[in-house]
């Protein structure tokens, strides 16, 4: 396990959930031609038969401040574009605390935005397991509101609308449940 991981497990109450999708990086599928694209976590949450890719993610940049310790605060790193027929899937590192010493601070999780040419299907949006109560989870936005472990698109096609599904999971108040919602747009 990597040491930031231990770290930042230390500081959830929360049971194995959480650490299962801190040691581990998305996976993602992309059908070209059916202009899909999948990203998921979980082998529960995977399309039936497809294996996926690892999702790189850039890692967050650094300001020229340092903290008391010596380390640089954080700040938004580059953002990489991955292409999927008509839909643009942006990654970018995201973070709960700029002081990486921080509450929370060694945290650090991929957060998306998913695009079907011109047009916005997915604000951003953080692929983690969010915790509660979600005044530590606002770094992206409101937990669960903006974040999930998987996430299912196709681009709009002149018989069909544009669809996305996302399964949202959230440690539950009483630290040891993960609440799992799947909400379709």
């Amino acid at each position: 396990m990597k040491p930031w991981i231990a770290a930042a497990l230390g500081a959830f109450v929360s049971t194995g959930a959480l650490a299962d999708y801190l040691d581990k990086p998305p996976l993602f599928h992309c059908d070209a031609a059916a202009s899909r694209l999948q990203v998921w976590f979980e082998p529960q949450d995977a399309p039936a038969g497809v294996t996926g890719t690892e999702l790189r993610v850039p890692p967050s940049g650094a300001t020229g401040r340092l903290t008391s310790a010596g380390s640089a605060y954080r700040a938004p790193g580059k953002t990489r574009v991955q292409r999927c027929g008509h839909l643009r899937l942006r990654v970018r590192a995201a973070f709960l605390n700029v002081n990486p010493e921080g509450e929370l601070g060694v945290f650090e999780f991929p957060a998306i935005e998913l695009f079907d040419g011109p047009r916005r299907l997915l604000a951003r949006t953080g692929l983690a397991i969010c915790d509660l109560p979600p005044s530590r989870w606002e770094g992206v936005g409101p937990c669960p509101a903006d974040y999930a472990v998987a996430v299912d698109a196709t681009a709009a096609t002149r018989d069909a609308p544009a669809r996305v599904r996302l399964v949202r999971a959230h440690n539950a108040e009483d630290g040891l449940t993960v609440a799992r919602e799947v909400e379709e747009r």
